[in-house]
């Protein structure tokens, strides 16, 4: 694989989280109380565009992003049990469909 085409597709992940980050702040402009179940709009979307390794970045940017601005309290990474569940939760969700999406994107049905 080319530096190239893997720096795009890892921009990819980049610009798919900070659309998913503005169009939180646009529809919840005041909830910050677990409200990061729309990040896996973009997630979904990377791992079509751009795979495994860069649905994974998006993961990982999703879940520090929720964890600070959206778990109580916010700006802070500290963490009580039920935002520990919440984000267990979510990272579980999003690393399956992560990878459910990117393989269907690998071996496309043949039916």
């Amino acid at each position: 694989m080319r530096g190239k085409d893997k720096l795009g597709r890892y921009s990819v992940s980049l610009a798919l989280i900070g659309c998913g980050w503005i169009a939180h702040e646009v529809i919840f402009p005041t909830q910050t109380d677990a409200a990061f179940e729309i990040f896996l709009i973009p997630i979904t979307l990377t791992a079509m565009i751009a795979g495994l390794g860069p649905a994974i970045l998006s993961v990982s940017l999703a879940t520090l992003l929720a964890w600070y601005f959206f778990l109580p309290p916010a700006l802070s990474f500290n963490l009580d049990r039920n935002g520990a569940l919440a984000l267990l939760i979510f990272v579980a969700s999003a690393l399956l469909i992560a990878c459910a999406v990117s393989l269907g994107r690998i071996r496309p049905s043949t039916t």
